[in-house]
């Protein structure tokens, strides 16, 4: 297999994903010649790749003498070096998940963050919707306490907003109702729930901000993005359900990634 097949078949959002992945794990190394020594393995793989990581690490891109560190220290290095061949393909369309299928949200988990006077009939609804699809749906409230919703009916939450991250999600829904988004954005809440929309945003998930969720939208990262965003969905887009349920297939839009990477 050729050494650069893995990168070359990545799309160009997928290779910034895998540049950002591979700074933020090196920039926690604080020895300067050890980060040198990883790029310099980069620069084996694939130059381009090497010098987007170093430009960022603070390190030179350098050509090593034997690409293959790892071996013992009474051995002959260049005895033990691979050896070089050419490939039989430079590029595999089935090692992007660019390619993958992105027609179903079986499996997926949605996180619907709620507070006390939320509108009952549109969790409910969209709860069935989702789990119609096979979708995983789970309650996440300011504690753990119970949620009165508009309709006086309770509803008990899974998680805290103190208790679990976005990470743990592959979609959010803001539900619709201006007395849950007005608890939401209480002092004690506030830096809880954005932290949670911000993270979500960041890692190009789906965000449904349902009637009413507008004051949650416009403190957040998203009012400040300049390109249009098809995993947002507003509740006063068309078919907004729909919508969210087509954003959650795409798993990731990870192309924003790119747009972010390139946007002034």
């Amino acid at each position: 297999m050729s050494r650069e097949l893995f990168y070359n078949s990545q799309s160009a959002y997928e290779k910034i994903h895998l540049q950002n992945a591979l700074i933020f794990e090196l920039s926690k190394v604080t020895i300067p010649s050890i980060r040198e020594i990883m790029v310099g393995q980069l620069n084996f793989i694939n130059k381009e790749l090497a010098q987007k990581v170093a430009a960022k690490v603070g390190v030179q891109v350098t050509e090593l003498e034997f690409p293959n560190q790892s071996l013992p220290a009474d051995s002959n290095y260049q005895d033990l070096q691979s050896e070089e061949r050419e490939a039989h393909t430079k590029l595999s369309a089935a090692l992007s998940m660019d390619n993958t299928i992105k027609n179903t949200i079986k499996g997926r988990k949605i996180g619907f963050i709620i507070a006390n006077g939320v509108n009952a009939l549109h969790v409910q609804d969209l709860k069935t919707k989702l789990e119609g699809e096979d979708a995983v749906v789970e309650i996440i409230g300011p504690s753990m306490a119970q949620v009165t919703t508009n309709d006086g009916s309770m509803v008990t939450p899974k998680h805290s907003l103190t208790s679990i991250a976005s990470v743990a999600f592959d979609a959010l829904y803001i539900a619709a109702g201006e007395d849950s988004v007005k608890e939401l954005l209480m002092a004690n809440n506030k830096p809880h729930v954005l932290n949670f929309i911000n993270e979500a945003y960041k890692h190009c998930k789906a965000i449904y901000f349902g009637e009413g969720s507008e004051p949650l939208y416009m403190n957040s990262n998203i009012s400040l993005k300049k390109h249009i965003d098809p995993a947002i969905v507003s509740w006063e887009d068309e078919t907004p359900d729909n919508k969210f349920i087509d954003a959650i297939a795409q798993h990731r839009v990870w192309y924003l990634e790119l747009e972010r990477n390139t946007q002034d």
